[in-house]
């Protein structure tokens, strides 16, 4: 039985995105809400790539927001102008 993996990266990263409330530390609550907007056979790939984005570019202490390819969607990094 599979579900997104709710890690640091995943619960900082998706609430920069809005898809929950920001600084939400749940990781069950995570899960559930993140879980059903994935399709099952994306959510290895998206666990994955989530991480690796998290290392790259959206990090916890120094988000690289000016140079995010992803900032047009992020309430966090449109806030950061």
């Amino acid at each position: 039985k599979g579900g997104v993996v709710a890690d640091t990266h995943c619960m900082r990263i998706c609430g920069r995105f809005g898809m929950y409330r920001e600084g939400l530390k749940d990781p069950v609550q995570v899960e559930k809400k993140m879980t059903p907007l994935i399709a099952p056979e994306e959510i290895s790939d998206f666990c994955h790539r989530i991480v690796q984005f998290g290392r790259d570019v959206c990090s916890a202490r120094a988000p690289k927001c000016a140079t995010c390819p992803l900032r047009d969607l992020c309430a966090h990094g449109t806030s950061e102008i």
